[in-house]
Protein backbone atom coordinates (compact mmCIF):
# COMPACT_ATOMS: atom_id res chain seq x y z
CA UNK A 1 0.00 0.00 0.00
CA UNK A 2 1.35 3.22 -0.67
CA UNK A 3 1.51 5.96 1.92
CA UNK A 4 -0.82 8.18 0.43
CA UNK A 5 -3.36 5.45 1.72
CA UNK A 6 -3.83 3.99 -1.65
CA UNK A 7 -3.52 0.76 -3.43
CA UNK A 8 -0.02 -0.04 -5.95
CA UNK A 9 -0.65 -1.89 -8.93
CA UNK A 10 1.02 -4.82 -6.95
CA UNK A 11 -1.52 -4.58 -3.99
CA UNK A 12 -4.42 -4.17 -6.76
CA UNK A 13 -3.19 -7.59 -8.83
CA UNK A 14 -2.82 -9.68 -5.28
CA UNK A 15 -6.46 -8.73 -4.41
CA UNK A 16 -7.36 -9.58 -7.64
CA UNK A 17 -6.37 -13.26 -7.73
CA UNK A 18 -7.25 -13.96 -4.05
CA UNK A 19 -9.68 -16.26 -5.68
CA UNK A 20 -7.23 -18.14 -7.89
CA UNK A 21 -6.57 -20.85 -5.69
CA UNK A 22 -9.90 -22.26 -6.24
CA UNK A 23 -8.09 -23.02 -9.75
CA UNK A 24 -5.24 -24.53 -8.66
CA UNK A 25 -5.98 -28.13 -9.45
CA UNK A 26 -7.90 -27.84 -12.24
CA UNK A 27 -6.59 -28.36 -15.59
CA UNK A 28 -8.60 -24.76 -16.85
CA UNK A 29 -8.87 -21.36 -15.50
CA UNK A 30 -10.87 -18.39 -16.19
CA UNK A 31 -9.16 -15.69 -18.28
CA UNK A 32 -9.01 -13.44 -15.82
CA UNK A 33 -5.98 -15.17 -13.93
CA UNK A 34 -4.28 -14.90 -17.14
CA UNK A 35 -1.84 -11.62 -18.17
CA UNK A 36 -4.58 -10.43 -20.22
CA UNK A 37 -7.04 -10.75 -18.04
CA UNK A 38 -5.08 -9.14 -14.84
CA UNK A 39 -4.19 -6.32 -17.18
CA UNK A 40 -7.84 -5.59 -18.41
CA UNK A 41 -9.18 -6.37 -14.47
CA UNK A 42 -6.74 -3.60 -12.77
CA UNK A 43 -6.96 -1.53 -15.91
CA UNK A 44 -3.46 -1.85 -16.72
CA UNK A 45 -1.25 -2.65 -20.11
CA UNK A 46 -0.78 -6.25 -20.84
CA UNK A 47 3.28 -5.00 -20.37
CA UNK A 48 2.58 -3.49 -17.53
CA UNK A 49 1.58 -6.38 -15.96
CA UNK A 50 4.08 -8.48 -17.38
CA UNK A 51 6.28 -6.25 -15.06
CA UNK A 52 4.47 -6.24 -12.24
CA UNK A 53 3.57 -10.26 -12.34
CA UNK A 54 7.84 -10.85 -12.65
CA UNK A 55 8.12 -8.69 -9.81
CA UNK A 56 5.62 -10.66 -7.58
CA UNK A 57 6.69 -14.21 -8.49
CA UNK A 58 10.09 -13.01 -7.57
CA UNK A 59 9.00 -11.41 -4.05
CA UNK A 60 7.33 -15.44 -4.17
CA UNK A 61 4.12 -13.76 -3.64
CA UNK A 62 2.28 -15.50 -6.67
CA UNK A 63 3.21 -18.92 -8.71
CA UNK A 64 2.23 -19.77 -12.64
CA UNK A 65 1.25 -22.66 -14.45
CA UNK A 66 0.35 -23.36 -17.65
CA UNK A 67 -3.93 -24.27 -17.93
CA UNK A 68 -6.32 -24.35 -20.57
CA UNK A 69 -8.46 -20.96 -20.87
CA UNK A 70 -11.83 -21.05 -22.46
CA UNK A 71 -12.01 -19.19 -25.76
CA UNK A 72 -8.16 -19.72 -26.25
CA UNK A 73 -7.11 -22.17 -28.49
CA UNK A 74 -3.88 -23.11 -27.02
CA UNK A 75 -2.83 -23.21 -22.97
CA UNK A 76 -1.28 -19.95 -21.72
CA UNK A 77 0.57 -19.20 -17.78
CA UNK A 78 -2.33 -18.66 -14.94
CA UNK A 79 -1.22 -17.21 -12.36
CA UNK A 80 -2.01 -18.11 -8.58
CA UNK A 81 -0.79 -16.40 -5.02
CA UNK A 82 1.12 -18.39 -2.86
CA UNK A 83 0.43 -18.67 0.98
CA UNK A 84 2.11 -15.45 1.43
CA UNK A 85 0.66 -13.56 -0.94
CA UNK A 86 -3.37 -15.00 0.03
CA UNK A 87 -2.33 -13.30 3.28
CA UNK A 88 -0.85 -9.80 1.79
CA UNK A 89 -4.35 -9.65 -0.07
CA UNK A 90 -6.69 -10.56 2.58
CA UNK A 91 -5.19 -8.07 4.42
CA UNK A 92 -5.61 -5.62 2.00
CA UNK A 93 -9.34 -6.78 1.52
CA UNK A 94 -9.86 -5.46 5.40
CA UNK A 95 -8.22 -2.11 4.87
CA UNK A 96 -10.03 -1.75 1.59
CA UNK A 97 -13.54 -2.89 3.45
CA UNK A 98 -12.58 -0.04 6.38
CA UNK A 99 -11.69 2.36 3.60
CA UNK A 100 -15.77 2.27 2.91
Amino acid sequence: MKNDGTFSKKDKILMHLRMAELYVTSRTAPRSFSQDGIAEAIHITRAHAALELARLKKQGLIQDSIKHVPGKNRQVKVYTPTFSGRQMAMAFMKIREGQQ
